[in-house]
């Protein structure tokens, strides 16, 4: 009676997990649930200035050196409502992250899991501003846990059009912050890919343990 209760209990146990993993396989910030947005104003450079966040992933204006264009504190950050129309900006039937480099010429946009956690990214959509004339370059730079960086570069199209860009296989997986390098961005849905925390990792493997041990009692 014993041994068929702790059955049971594994069996919950990994259909649980394997529930819990497909429905986290795959997400996407696409800025349409409303997060949360508000300014910030760092005292010093290299605080964070604007804050907003969405499905355990906080974005930060980042401002490394305090200009003297306009006021030190004052960047153009936020998320434009669904179907709103922006001047300047392509229509967009979906909200968007929008950004304008004000402060300072190396003010950029970051973003990273609220719980430190490591994840991978499939791909982003991208706009120019209207009018746009020539194409203008997108840099994403990525850290990963060892502390080594990738880099991916997209050129945006001109024209003011949505179009989805994919990142390569050095952002597939165990980014632990991604920095985003443009003087403008209109960016959305950026499609992820979370890694498992440690709990599931000690579960998996408690699991695996498990039906090592199961398969060993039968074959006896």
């Amino acid at each position: 009676m014993k041994n068929k209760l702790i059955n049971k209990i594994v069996v919950v146990t990994i259909f649980l997990v394997t529930i819990s993993f497909n429905l986290h396989a795959q997400g996407t910030i696409d800025f349409d649930h409303g997060g949360h947005y508000y300014p910030v104003p760092g005292p010093t450079p290299g605080t964070p200035f604007y804050n907003y966040t969405e499905k355990g992933f906080l974005f930060q204006v980042i401002i490394p050196t305090l200009g003297t264009t306009r006021s030190p504190y004052y960047d153009n950050f936020g998320i434009v409502s669904a179907g709103f129309v922006a001047a300047n900006s392509p229509y967009n039937s979906t909200a968007y992250l929008t950004f304008v480099q004000y402060a300072s010429p190396d003010d950029y946009v970051s973003f990273s899991q609220t719980s430190s956690e490591a994840f991978g990214l499939i791909s982003v959509d991208l706009a120019t501003m209207v009018p746009a004339l020539v194409n203008y370059a997108v840099t994403f730079l990525g850290t990963k846990a060892d502390g080594a960086i990738v880099e991916q570069d997209f050129s945006v199209t001109a024209g003011g059009t949505w179009d989805t860009y994919y990142f390569n296989s050095d952002f597939a997986s165990d980014l632990v912050s991604v920095d985003i390098l443009a003087p403008r961005l209109l960016m959305d849905n950026i499609v992820f890919i979370p890694e498992p925390g440690t709990t599931a990792l000690v579960a998996l493997g408690l699991l695996a343990c498990w039906r090592t041990l199961r398969k060993r009692k039968f074959c006896q």
